[in-house]
């Protein structure tokens, strides 16, 4: 969906994303936080990007973003509204 500039959606993260997400948990795990805990969404890809690092994870709908692929909204579309 972001690669379309979509938002919303249930999608797997791309490979750049994947690529990210790998770094995200090389960063976050050599930083030994104590005590962590990491909170995603329940939408895939958010759940994808937390999967490397180390630490229980916890998912919550309150963190799913807005539901707006059936309004079609794109991003720049939302910023417009936003500013009105």
């Amino acid at each position: 969906m972001n690669l379309q500039g979509r938002i919303g959606g249930d999608g797997d993260l791309s490979s750049r994303g994947q690529q990210y997400a790998n770094e995200l948990a090389q960063y976050v795990d050599k930083e030994e936080i104590p005590n962590l805990r990491v909170w995603t969404s329940l939408l895939k890809r958010t759940i994808q990007s937390a999967q490397g690092i180390n630490a229980p994870k916890e998912h919550w709908k309150a963190l799913n973003e807005i539901d707006a692929v059936r309004a079609k909204f794109k991003y720049h579309k939302l910023k417009l509204i936003k500013k009105k």
